[in-house]
C-alpha cells in the first residue's frame, strides 16, 4: 500500500495492475526510487516488510512502463507477495522545429548561423509591425500534454533582454488546433543605428 499521508494519483484496474498518473519520470531510475519512498508493505506478523522493485524487462514505454514490486517476509522467505504498477517513463526529449516563411522573395542573412532559428529582417522606416510567418511543431513520442513557451530576443540596442518580447514583438494566440498555427508573431523591422 502507499505510505500514510501521501495524496496520489492512483487507479487499480479488476486484474491488479495500479497505475500511477502523476508524476512523469525521465528516466527508469528516478521513477523506481520514487516507487521505493512511497510504497510500504506489512502482514499480520511484520511491520514494514523488505520491498524488491524490478524495473521493465524492455526499458520505459511512456505510459505502459510497468515495475513489479515484491514483498518478502524476512522470516518466511518462501512467503512473498508481488504487484504490479504502471507509471509514465519518457527517456527521450520532445523534438523541436521551427521556422519562418516570409515567401520567396526574402532573404535571410541569418540562414547559415547553426545554433538556434534566427532571422533576418531588413530596417523600415515604418512603424508597423510585420508579420513574420513564425511556425513550429513539437513532436513527443510519448502521448502527453506539452508546456511550449516561445521567446523572442534581439541583437538591436534598442531592444534590451529584459523587455525585447514586450516592445519588438507582438505575439498573439489563435484559435487554431494546428499546433504551428497557434501563434502568430509580428515583428518591428526597426534598426537603432548604423556604424560607418
Amino acid at each position: 500500500s502507499f505510505k500514510d499521508g501521501l495524496a496520489l494519483d492512483a487507479s487499480e484496474n479488476g486484474d491488479g495492475l495500479v497505475t500511477i498518473s502523476t508524476p512523469t519520470f525521465s528516466s527508469i531510475v528516478d521513477a523506481q526510487s520514487y516507487l521505493t519512498s512511497i510504497l510500504v508493505a506489512e502482514d499480520d506478523c511484520m511491520v514494514d516488510l523488505p520491498l524488491s522493485v524490478m524495473p521493465p524487462n524492455l526499458g520505459a514505454s511512456c505510459q505502459s512502463t510497468i515495475f513489479e514490486v515484491t514483498a518478502t517476509s524476512s522470516q518466511c522467505p518462501d512467503q512473498s507477495v508481488t504487484r504490479q504498477y504502471q507509471m509514465t517513463v519518457d527517456t527521450d526529449v520532445p523534438v523541436v522545429t521551427a521556422g519562418f516563411d516570409l515567401g520567396q522573395t526574402h532573404v535571410n542573412d541569418f540562414s547559415s548561423v547553426d545554433e538556434g532559428v534566427y532571422l533576418g529582417i531588413a530596417s523600415s522606416n515604418a512603424t508597423d509591425y510585420e508579420y513574420v510567418g513564425f511556425s513550429y511543431t513539437v513532436a513527443d513520442d510519448c502521448d502527453q500534454s506539452l508546456q511550449i513557451r516561445v521567446e523572442v530576443s534581439s541583437n538591436e540596442f534598442e531592444y534590451d533582454n529584459s523587455k525585447a518580447s514586450d516592445s519588438m514583438v507582438l505575439i498573439r494566440d489563435t484559435k487554431d488546433p494546428r499546433q504551428s498555427h497557434s501563434l502568430m508573431v509580428f515583428v518591428e523591422p526597426r534598426q537603432c543605428g548604423v556604424i560607418s
